[in-house]
């Protein structure tokens, strides 16, 4: 905000007018200049890593017979078995540990 006020004790005896600026970014300002950057900054960081116990990234998957056969099955819908090239259900079965006798809805 700009204030400006009629001075007459000049030292030139005319009047002066001096302006003087108030309500700048002050502490509250740069409180919050300095909270955005800490944001910014801590977005910016790459992710921690997390793994599953026991798992080592990248290994591969070793996919029981069982589970071969059961997804093998002519019980199994043709579209099910066509959609199996993009989601590796032995895979993903196989990770999560299911067991000869498991029923998966």
């Amino acid at each position: 905000m700009l204030t400006a006020r009629f001075d007459r004790t000049s030292p030139s005896g005319l009047g002066m007018i001096s302006t003087t600026r108030s309500g700048g970014p002050g502490m509250l300002g740069r409180q919050f200049s300095i909270a955005v950057l800490v944001v910014c900054l801590a977005f910016s960081l790459p992710a921690p890593t997390v793994h599953a116990a026991g798992v080592t990234p990248g290994a591969s998957i070793e996919v029981p017979n069982f589970l071969s056969d059961a997804l093998r099955a002519d019980s199994r819908p043709n579209e099910d078995k066509g959609r199996d090239a993009g989601r590796f259900p032995d895979k993903v079965m196989a990770f999560f540990g299911l067991e000869r006798g498991d029923t998966v809805a």
